[in-house]
């Protein structure tokens, strides 16, 4: 193991391993949540293929982690289809925090939704 510093609140979008961005979506999106504090983050998907991105033809995914709710939501916008076969369609969340690592089911990827992390989840 490695120790790493990572500010209460950062919330980190991880892809599956795959070999290219060919092989994308590849699994479920993991988003790592750092808690103790709240925080956000917009992930931007584009179709992996094209320059279409230069004319604004992507989707951003914004992440944003209540840590009072202990809760992960998101929401999407911009072009909502732009990342076409490659676009992330199952999302987990992996909460880290004094307790230790806790990990939620695999939820869809809907244009919103939450995952709520309670004491329930499994660690």
């Amino acid at each position: 193991h490695i120790p790493a510093f990572v500010q209460a609140g950062a919330v980190i979008p991880l892809a599956p391993v795959v070999q290219t961005t060919a092989d994308l979506p590849g699994g479920p999106l993991e988003v790592q949540v750092y808690a103790g504090a709240s925080g956000s983050f917009v992930l931007v998907e584009d179709d992996g293929e094209t320059t279409d991105y230069e004319r604004g033809r992507f989707r951003g995914i914004r992440f944003e982690w209540n840590d009072e709710l202990k809760e992960l939501s998101w929401s999407m916008d911009g072009f909502i289809l732009a990342p076409g076969s490659h676009a992330f369609r199952e999302v987990f969340a992996t909460v880290v925090d004094s307790n230790g690592v806790r990990h939620s089911d695999v939820y869809p990827l809907g244009v919103t939704g939450s995952i709520e992390m309670s004491d329930n989840q499994r660690w």
